[in-house]
């Protein structure tokens, strides 16, 4: 009964993606795909031999960032169409994920929660820079009368 639950649920559990984008419009503007393929551990047969081929990655999403561990380090490229994003822009996402890798390494056990996408700096500047509108106005007069003069 479980089998036929299953078989009849995955019926379903398909759509191809050109179905999905009728008219051409795009459903996903970015891909991020996670390559963690298992490494045998311990010393390696000698029979064995591994290597690594000069590839050409072709997506078509405006921004693509792909990650695979190789020889215990973490290697993230990003790619982009410079139609939706400048280098500039770019390299603030990778600024931004850099930071937050640096959290996650600092404390691995730390809540979600306590992690930020934003630099302290970054952080300053949205909340108390740009939010920096304090004025003076003359404290003899009502909200209605300040409202009235700006007006006028």
């Amino acid at each position: 009964q479980i089998q036929e639950q299953i078989t009849a649920l995955n019926t379903y559990s398909f759509s191809d993606l050109s179905k999905l984008q009728q008219g051409g419009e795009r459903l996903f503007h970015s891909l991020f795909v996670f390559e963690n393929y298992p490494t045998p551990k311990g010393e390696l047969n000698k029979e064995v031999k591994v290597s690594l081929r000069n590839i050409v990655e072709k997506v078509d999403y405006p921004l693509n960032i792909i990650a695979h561990e190789y020889n215990d380090g973490l290697t993230i490229k990003l790619a982009y169409d410079g139609v939706y994003l400048t280098e500039e822009r770019a390299n603030g996402h990778l600024r931004v994920l850099e930071g937050f890798l640096d959290q996650v390494l600092k404390d691995p056990n730390a809540p979600q929660h306590q992690m930020s996408l934003l630099s302290k700096e970054s952080y300053n500047e949205i909340i108390y820079d740009w939010n920096s509108t304090d004025v003076a106005y003359a404290s003899d007069r009502t909200i209605h009368e300040l409202f009235e003069a700006q007006v006028e």
